[in-house]
């Protein structure tokens, strides 16, 4: 599941506009939603999200380590 979702924001980077996908089909990478400075403004709300998002999935990833099964 990681490798495709992987392979998908590499596609939709490198390719997006080439294939001309739609902007919601793009918005499902999180490079969609960082503002390609200095064309684009940049705005709070939307980098405390993706900090906030990250830091939960720091969390879940550390909890998950933590409690695996090794035997």
């Amino acid at each position: 599941m990681v490798w495709f979702y992987l392979v998908y924001a590499f596609l939709t980077i490198y390719l997006g506009q080439l294939l001309d996908l739609p902007k919601w089909l793009e918005k499902l990478s999180p490079y969609g939603y960082i503002p390609q400075l200095p064309v684009e403004q940049s705005s709070a709300s939307t980098l405390i999200g993706m900090t906030i998002i990250a830091l939960v999935g720091i969390s879940v990833g550390l909890f998950a380590y933590r409690e695996r099964d090794l035997s």
